[in-house]
């Protein structure tokens, strides 16, 4: 019972970490296009800054880890790499096939936060 309740609050810190940056991400990702730009190159930018921010706030806030930073950011970094490929095919799937690019947006994010959770999870901040 205390393993699921000490998951439960894994979950609850990683979702409250989530929204802050899905918040930033998304704000910068709409003030982007709004503004002008792409929905790719709104995207990258955005999620280059949600990487950095979503690394720190996961390894001291979320699974509180006290291992090597660049051992864990490595691993981080493939699992954003993976992650982002996913959201990017997601992303230009639905906008090929004239999804609101605002919605496509959305989707894709929550492939790649789903996908992000899960290899924390078991690989970049295994305790």
């Amino acid at each position: 019972m205390d393993k699921l309740k000490n998951e439960a609050k894994l979950f609850a810190r990683f979702s409250l970490v989530g929204i802050v940056n899905s918040v930033l991400g998304y704000s910068l990702i709409f003030s982007f296009m709004f503004f002008g730009m792409g929905p790719y190159l709104s995207n990258a930018i955005s999620y280059t800054v949600g990487l950095i921010v979503s690394f720190i706030l996961n390894k001291s806030l979320v699974f509180r880890s006290e291992k090597k930073y660049l051992a864990e950011l490595f691993k981080f970094i493939v699992t954003f790499i993976c992650a982002y490929s996913l959201n990017l095919a997601i992303l230009y799937t639905l906008l090929r096939f004239n999804y609101n690019p605002y919605l496509s947006q959305l989707l894709a994010g929550g492939v790649y936060t789903l996908t992000v959770y899960i290899t924390s999870r078991i690989w970049v901040f295994r305790t």
